[in-house]
């Protein structure tokens, strides 16, 4: 790895051999790097690097390397790789794929791919809108309670 940078912006961004802090595109490839953060409005691709939290709104692949979390509106493919937990439209992990937690409706894990836990995405979004519904009625009684005095 060559170049050490700060943060990378553009509409199609290519890293070859880059240590970047953030990386932002539309189109965003990352091969022989690292990017802490990844941000990309379309597809994102890691051959033989990685980065951390990573947000697409396309189809993220990865071949030879790892991150994570990653979130993507596309499907997520991982081959010779690992990552953290992943929220997509469909993965598929091939051989030598690893994933941690894999929130998706639709997934396929091909001989030597690996998932730990695996949750349907409706399950997710169901306990998701019920932990919020709980927090906001447990501060309506607590509100509620205080006002009236109780429990003091």
């Amino acid at each position: 790895m060559g170049t050490i940078t700060k943060a990378i912006e553009g509409a199609e961004v290519k890293l070859d051999g880059v240590v970047a802090l953030s990386v932002k595109g539309h189109e965003v490839s990352l091969q022989n790097g690292a990017a802490l953060f990844v941000s990309a409005e379309g597809d994102v691709r890691i051959s033989q690097g990685g980065c951390g939290p990573l947000t697409a709104g396309g189809s993220v692949d990865i071949r030879e390397g790892g991150c994570g979390p990653v979130n993507a509106g596309g499907d997520v493919t991982i081959t010779q790789g690992g990552c953290g937990p992943i929220q997509a439209r469909a993965v598929r992990i091939g051989d030598g794929g690893m994933a941690g937690l894999v929130i998706s409706d639709d997934v396929t894990i091909e001989p030597g791919g690996t998932v730990k836990r695996q949750v349907p995405r409706s399950t997710a979004l169901g306990l998701g809108a019920g932990a919020a519904v709980g927090t906001l009625v447990g501060l309506a009684i607590g509100l509620l309670a205080g006002r009236r005095g109780c429990c003091s």
